[in-house]
């Protein structure tokens, strides 16, 4: 505005200066004179007017560009926190996927135990046991089902009872099932087939758990002939199918070297 108001001042003092001399020569020129000063005032308010239009002009410019300025700031501002919610998002759904994958992996190694590790056995006293508290603390355990009637698991004992001393420290067991021990008539366990069990481990020199099983026993495992053997893991599932016979200690050996490996 200042700079509007000198550039027309300094103009008009210029003109007037140039014809003042013409003010002097006559009534016309007076005339003259006066006319173009008329007009140079009016040019002058004029440009005032324009200079201020200008000016706000400029300032309006100015001021849009400013909102225009800031609108791109807030919706940089907008963009950035929709990444980092985003972010947030697909950091919460990791979290969440890994502790889905860590509760799966729980549920895998919680390993249900076979209803066969649920039965119940009895020692030579006639206390109560499980099958599950004979297998739990072995790799591989060999369950050799036999009779006090039965020669030929009689005539394998001995290797038998060998096998579990070489093999003992390397998670392996076995478990005798005596199953001519029930006492179908008065029901329980017949304690003269204890006797005859405890006779026959005493000079087959057996170390290993010897214990006399029910009927609910032979009847789920379907026992048809002794002796039958079945190896199992330390919940009771079948590592293989059933052996039914007698075996000698080279064949006995070869099955437990690739079980317990």
């Amino acid at each position: 505005m200042l700079e509007c108001d000198m550039f027309y001042v300094m103009y008009a003092y210029r003109w007037l200066c140039i014809h003042r001399s013409g003010y002097k020569k006559g009534k016309v020129m007076r005339k003259n004179y006066i006319t173009s000063v008329i007009v140079i005032l009016s040019l002058i308010l004029v440009t005032f007017t324009g200079c201020d239009d200008m000016m706000d002009v400029s300032s309006e410019t100015k001021t849009e560009v400013t909102e225009s300025t800031e609108d791109a700031d807030k919706a940089e501002e907008t963009d950035e926190a929709k990444e980092a919610d985003e972010a947030d998002d697909t950091k919460d759904d990791d979290d969440t996927k890994e502790d889905e994958v860590s509760d799966d992996s729980g549920e895998t190694d919680d390993v249900q135990d076979s209803e066969l590790a649920g039965f119940t056995v009895y020692d030579g006293d006639l206390n109560e046991t499980t099958i599950k508290e004979l297998i739990s603390d072995n790799k591989v355990t060999m369950l050799n089902f036999w009779g006090t009637f039965c020669g030929p698991c009689i005539r394998e004992m001995p290797e038998l009872a060998q096998i579990e001393r070489d093999y003992k420290d390397k998670g392996f067991e076995i478990v005798g099932i005596t199953i001519d021990a029930v006492d179908y008539d008065n029901g329980g366990i017949d304690p003269s087939i204890i006797k005859d069990a405890e006779v026959i481990m005493d000079e087959t020199n057996v170390e290993y758990p010897v214990v006399y099983a029910g009927p609910d026993l032979i009847y789920y495992m379907e026992i048809e002939a002794v002796p039958t053997t079945v190896f199992v893991d330390e919940n009771g599932y079948p590592l293989m199918e059933p052996i039914v016979g007698s075996n000698n200690r080279q064949g006995w050996v070869s099955i437990i070297d690739k079980l317990i490996l």
